[in-house]
This record gives structure tokens, C-alpha cells and sequence, in this order.
């Protein structure tokens, strides 16, 4: 009976290190998939751990993404009040479309009412790391 329970132990730590084996692997392969999609992932304490960041959300919208948003936003606000409303939303709905395209956000992001920059940005930065995140585990 010792002999059963030593041999089902060992095969029970085999099957384990073998799945933590593969469990790196796949955390592996995650970080360079992250890295070709242009994601820029911070872990807790481990900046190279892509399976932190995604765990706690810590992705980050690159410089490019957010002067895109700044310039958008501003050719939007046609009266330069600081906000963009649905009627500037309507005539600029052609600039919103090629933003949405160029860094594969969906179309149907929700806008609405009186917009802030500031809102703006984030609604769209979160768009766009859930399009990352989707694409980088495709």
C-alpha cells in the first residue's frame, strides 16, 4: 500500500511540474505576443511579467496614442470651449472613424453628451487596451 501512494505521489508531482512548466510557456509566449502588438505592460514589482499586468490592469497607452487623442479632440471642439458636444461629434464623425480604424477601437465606442478631454481620453484608452488585449490573445 506504501509502495500505491509513493507511486501515485511521484506521478501526482510529475503531472505538476509538468503544468507549471507549460504554465511558463504560455506566460512566455504571452509576453512576446504583447510586445509585437506594441503594449507596454507594467507587473507589480516584475516589469517583465505580462501575465501580472494583465491580471491587475496596469497597460499603458503609448505617447503616440494619447497626442493622436489630444489632436482629434481639438480639431472636435470647433468652438474651442473645452468640450465637445454631440453636434461637433456629428460633423467630425469622418476624423472619429479613422481614429477608431487606425488603432483598431471599435466603432460603437459610446459618446455621449457634453465630453471633456479628459473623458474623451479615457473612454478611448480603454477601448483601445481592450482591443490590444484581445488582439495579443487571439
Amino acid at each position: 500500500a506504501e509502495k500505491a501512494e509513493g507511486e501515485e505521489l511521484r506521478q501526482e508531482k510529475e503531472k505538476t511540474r509538468a503544468e507549471l512548466e507549460k504554465a511558463g510557456e504560455v506566460a512566455a509566449e504571452l509576453r512576446v505576443r504583447l510586445a509585437q502588438a506594441g503594449c507596454v505592460c507594467t507587473g507589480a514589482g516584475n516589469e517583465d511579467d505580462a501575465s501580472v499586468a494583465a491580471a491587475n490592469g496596469s497597460w499603458e497607452a503609448t505617447e503616440e496614442l494619447r497626442a493622436k487623442l489630444r489632436a482629434v479632440f481639438d480639431k472636435m471642439d470647433l468652438n474651442k470651449d473645452g468640450t465637445v458636444d454631440e453636434e461637433e461629434r456629428a460633423e467630425a464623425s469622418g476624423l472619429l472613424n479613422e481614429l477608431h480604424m487606425e488603432y483598431g477601437v471599435r466603432a460603437d465606442v459610446v459618446l455621449k453628451g457634453a465630453l471633456t478631454y479628459s473623458a474623451f481620453e479615457a473612454l478611448h484608452v480603454r477601448e483601445w487596451e481592450v482591443a490590444r488585449k484581445e488582439q495579443a490573445l487571439a
